[in-house]
Protein backbone atom coordinates (compact mmCIF):
# COMPACT_ATOMS: atom_id res chain seq x y z
CA UNK A 1 0.00 0.00 0.00
CA UNK A 2 1.35 3.45 -0.90
CA UNK A 3 1.76 5.91 1.95
CA UNK A 4 -0.37 8.96 1.03
CA UNK A 5 2.08 11.26 2.74
CA UNK A 6 4.98 9.97 0.66
CA UNK A 7 2.88 10.41 -2.47
CA UNK A 8 2.29 14.07 -1.62
CA UNK A 9 5.81 15.29 -0.87
CA UNK A 10 7.49 17.80 -1.24
CA UNK A 11 6.34 19.13 2.08
CA UNK A 12 4.76 22.40 1.08
CA UNK A 13 1.40 21.73 -0.53
CA UNK A 14 1.25 22.44 -4.23
CA UNK A 15 -1.55 24.87 -5.11
CA UNK A 16 -3.04 25.09 -1.60
CA UNK A 17 -6.69 26.13 -1.29
CA UNK A 18 -5.93 27.39 2.19
CA UNK A 19 -2.74 28.96 3.43
CA UNK A 20 -2.15 30.79 6.68
CA UNK A 21 1.04 32.10 8.26
CA UNK A 22 1.92 33.69 11.54
CA UNK A 23 4.72 34.79 13.82
CA UNK A 24 4.88 34.92 17.56
CA UNK A 25 7.58 36.08 19.95
CA UNK A 26 7.99 33.94 23.06
CA UNK A 27 9.76 35.16 26.21
CA UNK A 28 11.68 31.91 26.70
CA UNK A 29 14.94 30.45 25.36
CA UNK A 30 14.77 28.97 21.86
CA UNK A 31 16.03 25.52 22.84
CA UNK A 32 13.34 25.33 25.55
CA UNK A 33 10.52 26.53 23.27
CA UNK A 34 11.54 23.94 20.67
CA UNK A 35 11.77 21.17 23.30
CA UNK A 36 8.29 21.99 24.62
CA UNK A 37 6.92 21.98 21.07
CA UNK A 38 8.32 18.54 20.25
CA UNK A 39 7.43 16.97 23.62
CA UNK A 40 4.60 15.16 21.83
CA UNK A 41 3.46 13.12 24.84
CA UNK A 42 2.60 16.30 26.77
CA UNK A 43 1.08 18.48 24.04
CA UNK A 44 -2.41 17.94 25.49
CA UNK A 45 -1.17 19.83 28.60
CA UNK A 46 -0.33 22.82 26.39
CA UNK A 47 -2.93 22.99 23.63
CA UNK A 48 -6.61 22.66 24.59
CA UNK A 49 -7.77 21.18 21.27
CA UNK A 50 -5.41 18.19 21.65
CA UNK A 51 -6.85 15.50 23.90
CA UNK A 52 -4.11 12.94 23.19
CA UNK A 53 -0.86 12.64 21.27
CA UNK A 54 1.68 9.84 21.12
CA UNK A 55 4.65 8.76 19.06
CA UNK A 56 4.00 5.76 16.83
CA UNK A 57 7.72 5.43 16.09
CA UNK A 58 10.74 5.17 18.36
CA UNK A 59 13.45 7.81 18.60
CA UNK A 60 11.49 10.95 19.46
CA UNK A 61 11.29 13.90 17.08
CA UNK A 62 13.28 13.14 13.94
CA UNK A 63 12.79 12.86 10.21
CA UNK A 64 10.20 10.18 9.58
CA UNK A 65 8.75 10.25 13.10
CA UNK A 66 5.05 9.45 13.18
CA UNK A 67 2.59 10.73 15.75
CA UNK A 68 -1.08 9.96 16.39
CA UNK A 69 -3.20 12.91 17.52
CA UNK A 70 -6.71 13.00 18.88
CA UNK A 71 -8.21 16.49 18.73
CA UNK A 72 -11.40 18.09 19.92
CA UNK A 73 -12.85 19.95 16.95
CA UNK A 74 -16.31 21.48 16.58
CA UNK A 75 -17.89 19.45 19.36
CA UNK A 76 -16.43 16.12 18.22
CA UNK A 77 -13.13 14.29 18.14
CA UNK A 78 -10.91 13.36 15.23
CA UNK A 79 -7.90 11.05 15.32
CA UNK A 80 -5.21 11.20 12.65
CA UNK A 81 -1.57 10.36 12.06
CA UNK A 82 1.12 12.91 11.23
CA UNK A 83 4.59 12.45 9.81
CA UNK A 84 7.51 14.75 10.62
CA UNK A 85 10.16 15.71 8.12
CA UNK A 86 12.92 18.28 7.63
CA UNK A 87 13.56 18.14 11.38
CA UNK A 88 16.46 20.35 12.46
CA UNK A 89 16.64 20.06 16.27
CA UNK A 90 16.22 23.42 17.96
CA UNK A 91 15.47 25.14 14.64
CA UNK A 92 12.57 23.76 12.59
CA UNK A 93 10.31 20.92 11.54
CA UNK A 94 7.56 20.10 9.08
CA UNK A 95 4.41 18.13 9.95
CA UNK A 96 2.40 16.47 7.19
CA UNK A 97 -1.10 15.03 7.49
CA UNK A 98 -3.53 13.45 5.06
CA UNK A 99 -7.03 13.82 6.54
CA UNK A 100 -10.55 13.84 5.13
CA UNK A 101 -9.39 14.07 1.53
CA UNK A 102 -6.84 16.83 2.18
CA UNK A 103 -3.05 17.09 2.37
CA UNK A 104 -2.01 19.42 5.18
CA UNK A 105 1.48 20.76 5.78
CA UNK A 106 2.66 22.80 8.76
CA UNK A 107 6.17 24.25 8.86
CA UNK A 108 7.48 25.71 12.13
CA UNK A 109 10.77 27.65 12.39
CA UNK A 110 12.41 28.82 15.64
CA UNK A 111 14.98 31.65 15.84
CA UNK A 112 16.55 33.94 18.43
CA UNK A 113 15.37 37.55 18.25
CA UNK A 114 16.37 40.26 20.72
CA UNK A 115 16.42 37.91 23.73
CA UNK A 116 13.15 36.24 22.71
CA UNK A 117 12.31 33.25 20.56
CA UNK A 118 10.67 34.01 17.25
CA UNK A 119 8.37 31.23 16.03
CA UNK A 120 7.27 31.46 12.40
CA UNK A 121 4.65 29.02 11.22
CA UNK A 122 2.81 28.31 8.02
CA UNK A 123 -0.09 25.97 7.36
CA UNK A 124 -1.13 24.89 3.85
CA UNK A 125 -4.05 22.68 2.92
CA UNK A 126 -4.76 21.16 -0.46
CA UNK A 127 -7.81 19.05 -1.28
CA UNK A 128 -6.91 15.74 -2.92
CA UNK A 129 -10.24 14.41 -4.17
CA UNK A 130 -12.73 15.98 -6.56
CA UNK A 131 -15.56 16.02 -4.00
CA UNK A 132 -13.30 17.62 -1.39
CA UNK A 133 -12.31 20.30 -3.90
CA UNK A 134 -15.96 20.98 -4.65
CA UNK A 135 -16.86 21.24 -0.96
CA UNK A 136 -13.94 23.61 -0.38
CA UNK A 137 -15.18 25.84 -3.18
CA UNK A 138 -18.65 25.91 -1.62
CA UNK A 139 -17.67 26.22 2.05
CA UNK A 140 -14.17 27.61 1.75
CA UNK A 141 -14.72 31.04 3.31
CA UNK A 142 -16.28 29.61 6.48
CA UNK A 143 -13.69 26.83 6.81
CA UNK A 144 -10.78 29.19 6.14
CA UNK A 145 -11.77 31.41 9.04
CA UNK A 146 -12.22 28.42 11.36
CA UNK A 147 -8.84 26.94 10.42
CA UNK A 148 -7.08 30.28 10.83
CA UNK A 149 -8.74 30.87 14.21
CA UNK A 150 -7.89 27.37 15.50
CA UNK A 151 -4.28 27.66 14.29
CA UNK A 152 -3.82 31.05 15.95
CA UNK A 153 -5.43 29.80 19.18
CA UNK A 154 -3.11 26.78 19.31
CA UNK A 155 0.00 28.89 18.92
CA UNK A 156 -1.17 31.48 21.45
CA UNK A 157 -1.95 28.75 24.01
CA UNK A 158 1.48 27.29 23.43
CA UNK A 159 3.12 30.70 23.82
CA UNK A 160 1.34 31.30 27.14
CA UNK A 161 2.44 27.88 28.40
CA UNK A 162 6.08 28.33 27.35
CA UNK A 163 6.30 31.80 28.92
CA UNK A 164 4.67 30.64 32.16
CA UNK A 165 7.09 27.74 32.41
CA UNK A 166 10.10 29.97 31.69
CA UNK A 167 9.07 32.48 34.36
CA UNK A 168 8.44 29.75 36.96
CA UNK A 169 11.76 28.00 36.16
CA UNK A 170 14.41 30.73 35.88
CA UNK A 171 17.17 28.10 35.72
CA UNK A 172 15.90 27.22 32.22
CA UNK A 173 16.45 30.73 30.92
Amino acid sequence: MTDPLDANSPHACRDPMLSTQGTMLVAAPRYRVYDLFVDIDRLSDRISSISRSEFLTDGGMRDGARVRFTRRLQGGKVTYDARYCDVVPGESFCEEVVLNGTHQSTIVVFADENGLTRVDYSFDLRPLAFLTKLLWKLLGAVVRKQVKDVTEQQFQEFKAYAEAEASSNPALA
